[in-house]
């Protein structure tokens, strides 16, 4: 959602390797093998034993939504620098006891191991624990090499919360305390002006993008302030939200909507919008920018962003940013070196 979206916009410094690298081990990777070596091969990586890692495992309590459903999922993640991989881990419930045993990570593939690795911040290997049908009170043990820690636990169609009932020794609780749910069948809207004159400049653009929504259905509403378990834009209803990541932080419009209809409307309106967006490569126009981002119970968002159009594009695009940002180097590099004798204006030998 939100999140991804901020990932999204990041430029990762180290591209052109990691797609050069990316090219070499699909043509390592692409010999022709046998299908008995390539089974024998994903039976050894099933069969791995998880191997221990050091420090605390974090712990989220969060709400998504996925093909119409609203989930509550906890969350572990390993420390990040662990090695690359997945986390393991087992669920028994008996009564109102939910235990969860981490095992461990577990390598993946070599080839995609690498390639996650040879990133600057790779994820850390998690794992997710669907406690979506434990309504009512739960006690919730995570156990690790002999050790646990237990927490309470209370899950409603209001609310969800989590609570530890003693000193933790092996994890880190990320998301302590009482988290509200997002209503019944809602959507949100959040816009980004590159500042308030841009807002201004985008004003009748807004009020049409927001009468074309409720004319197909969807329903403005204003939710209580207070911690809410789902991510992106329910963040800034906090009474504390965490600080922008952007500097100078972006104005931020954001709409909440009741909506019972499917996904797509909802993209045919705000995909006439981004041709307002800011440029994938070059700087933001002088008028600023309207970016537009659209999510919601459907477990589906939509950005006018164009990386986020679709896969191809956002791959192209990220292409198209690392070599332009080659080029920029290599001129800047140039302009400050002398040129030899026998060089053209560009830099190269005729």
């Amino acid at each position: 959602m939100h999140r991804s979206n901020e990932l999204i916009r990041q430029k990762p410094s180290r591209l052109p390797s990691l797609v050069m690298l990316g090219s070499m081990l699909v043509v390592a990777t692409s010999a022709p093998a046998s299908p008995g070596e390539k089974v024998r091969q994903n039976r050894r990586d099933l069969k791995a034993e998880p191997a221990d890692f050091e420090g605390p495992v974090a712990v989220e309590l969060h709400e998504a939504f996925k093909s119409g459903a609203a989930l509550v999922e906890l969350e572990l993640k390993a420390p990040r620098g662990t090695r690359c991989g997945e986390l393991v881990v087992s669920v028994d419930r008996s009564g109102e006891k939910i235990e969860v045993k981490i095992e461990g990570v577990r390598r993946r593939g070599r080839s995609v191991a690498l390639i996650l690795c040879l990133g600057e911040a790779p994820r850390a290997p998690s794992a997710i624990v669907d406690l979506t049908s434990d309504v009512g009170h739960h006690d919730l043990v995570l156990t690790r090499k002999g050790s646990s820690d237990v927490f309470g636990l209370d899950i409603s169609a209001e609310r969800i919360a989590i609570q530890p009932s003693r000193t933790k020794s092996i994890s880190i609780l990320e998301t302590e305390g009482t988290l509200l749910r997002a209503p019944f069948h809602s959507i949100w809207l959040t816009i980004h002006y590159r500042d308030k004159a841009a807002r201004e400049r985008f004003r009748e653009q807004t009020n049409t993008l927001l009468h074309e929504l409720e004319a197909v259905g969807a329903h403005h509403f204003k939710p209580k302030a207070g911690k809410y378990a789902p991510y992106g834009a329910w963040s800034a209803l906090d009474p504390e939200p965490p600080p922008s990541k952007s500097f100078p932080p972006p104005v931020i419009d954001r709409y909440f909507f009741h909506y019972d209809g499917e996904f797509e409307p909802l993209v045919d309106i705000v995909e006439k919008w981004k041709k307002y967006d800011r440029p994938y490569i070059d700087e933001s126009p002088p008028d600023g920018y309207m970016s537009t981002h659209v999510a919601g119970w459907h477990g589906r968002w939509f950005n006018t962003s164009p990386q986020t159009v679709s896969d191809k594009a956002y791959r192209l695009g990220r292409r198209w940013e690392a070599e332009e940002r080659l080029r920029r180097a290599v001129k800047s590099t140039k302009q400050s070196t002398p040129k030899e004798s026998g060089e053209d204006s560009h830099g190269l030998n005729p």
